[in-house]
């Protein structure tokens, strides 16, 4: 779960993205968790407008995308 809080903080090092993202993509109950948390922080933030399930289908969309190194 570190890692997961790390990648939504934007603290985790570049070469870990990946598998963190294959780790949200095959655990339900993960994925789960990473919403509700973007959830919690867009409204806190008074952010809200999206919704549950906005980061997973942001995360399929870039599924498909070429992976870019700089």
């Amino acid at each position: 779960m570190e890692k997961i809080s790390e990648l939504m903080d934007g603290e985790l090092p570049r070469g870990e993205y990946k598998g963190q993202i294959a780790r949200l993509g095959n655990d339900p109950q993960l994925s789960q968790r990473w919403d509700t948390y973007h959830l919690i922080r867009d409204v806190l933030r008074q952010e809200i407008g999206v919704g549950p399930g906005f980061t997973r289908r942001v995360y399929a969309s870039l599924e498909g995308e070429p992976v870019v190194i700089a």
